[in-house]
């Protein structure tokens, strides 16, 4: 360490400081940790309630939302004579764990979710792992749109493996040996999730069925669910709450990864929201400040720094940040952070059908469509493809 960090205390010093607790920063934490590294993980959320009472949490609830398992398990005390509270500490509290669906009041609001928890939002995630395509990386030689990727598909397919194999992807190889040419080099860790009965009526009346001359095939989907006992956690019992909890922890959730890391003797801080990265003159960043729940706070200093915060918080926690001589955050010399932000758009259609298909038996989504993931039509309209649902009426 340098001059400028010989005052921060040896137990906040790192090797390395991971910011963030999702799939990412959890997946990189175990890595360095078993490989001897002293890391520190600090995540805004907390470790929370035992799973199961936040599935009875949810089961109870009057109204389902994708954050009513979740709710913090220390909410803010409302201060009183026997307890005075800074008002700024009980905001924190609040505001660092809310119900990100949009209002009258902030219309505003990011209208998606995601949660503060360690772990992150794969907590509620529905599980699917199906992997970019060969052409995704090269849309501008391929249909003369957007720009193509430094790297390609073969570049990442060792790497799509050994992610399959961290969080158990379960999927058929047959049907999925090279679709639209993402040839796989090694089998997926577990056989498919079994189609839903409503999978397999969809599919018979869709048999030989064409549209613009590609056949409607159904194919199963890849998980991140068990369908087997794999790593310790139970095969799929076809519970249909898994949006927004697994009550078994079948589906995989970044938690598993925490948990090895701690495990490699890596270090977490929970409820520490980090605010700012200290940049230094020739760009490294090495410390790190934060805030707890309670208001205090805290620094820490890694020889290397992992922003591994979702899209959103990362870019928040650069434009808070300034380097020397910076006014627009960190790592932002094209004025680009913060910008540009793409969800994946979805369109949900409901119908009737002929015969029952008796949903909610199963997770939400086994099976789906994947004829329209590519096509000489991308130069001119977006690719896509069909999720069919096992969760009848919506609302």
């Amino acid at each position: 360490m340098g001059d400028a960090t010989a005052t921060i205390a040896a137990k906040n010093t790192f090797d390395v400081v991971v910011i963030g607790s999702g799939v990412s920063g959890a997946l990189l934490a175990n890595v360095l940790a078993n490989k001897g590294a002293r890391v520190l993980i600090l995540e805004a959320g907390e470790i929370g309630r035992e799973r199961q009472e936040m599935v009875h949490s949810w089961a109870g609830a009057t109204v389902k939302r994708l954050g009513t398992p979740y709710i913090p398990s220390q909410p803010a005390k409302i201060p009183g004579p026997e307890q005075p509270a800074n008002p700024s500490d009980i905001k924190i509290a609040r505001d660092l764990y809310f119900d990100q669906m949009p209002d009258p009041i902030t219309p505003e609001r990011y209208g998606s979710t995601y949660e503060r928890r360690v772990g992150g939002s794969t907590w509620h995630w529905l599980g699917h792992t199906p992997r970019l395509l060969p052409n995704d990386f090269r849309m501008n030689t391929m249909y003369g749109v957007g720009v193509d990727w430094p790297i390609s598909y073969a570049d990442l397919e060792p790497w799509y493996c050994q992610a399959e194999k961290e969080l158990g992807v379960a999927g058929d190889d047959a049907e999925w040996a090279s679709i639209h040419g993402a040839f796989r080099s090694q089998p997926f860790p577990m056989t498919k999730i079994w189609p839903s009965w409503s999978d397999l009526q969809v599919a018979k009346a869709l048999k030989n069925v064409q549209i613009e001359g590609h056949t409607l095939d159904v194919l199963s989907m890849p998980s991140a669910r068990n369908s087997q006992e794999y790593d310790g956690r139970p095969a799929c019992a076809g519970n249909a709450s898994c949006v927004p909890i697994c009550p078994i922890g079948a589906k995989y959730d970044a938690s598993v990864h925490v948990k090895k890391a701690l495990r490699a003797k890596a270090q977490l801080r929970e409820k520490s929201v980090v605010t700012q990265l200290d940049v230094d003159a020739d760009g490294s960043v090495h410390l790190v400040h934060y805030k707890q729940w309670d208001g205090s706070k805290g620094e820490a200093w890694g020889r290397i720094v992992i922003v591994a915060a979702n899209a959103i918080e990362s870019a928040k926690l650069l434009l808070m940040s300034k380097g020397p001589g910076a006014d627009s955050g960190v790592a932002n010399s094209k004025g680009l952070v913060g910008q540009n932000l793409m969800d994946h758009l979805q369109k949900v259609v409901l119908g009737t059908s002929r015969e029952p298909l008796f949903p909610y038996r199963g997770p939400p989504s086994t099976s789906g469509i994947e004829v329209f993931r590519d096509g000489p039509f991308r130069d001119h309209r977006g690719a896509f493809r069909v999720s069919l649902g096992n969760d009848g009426w919506l609302g």
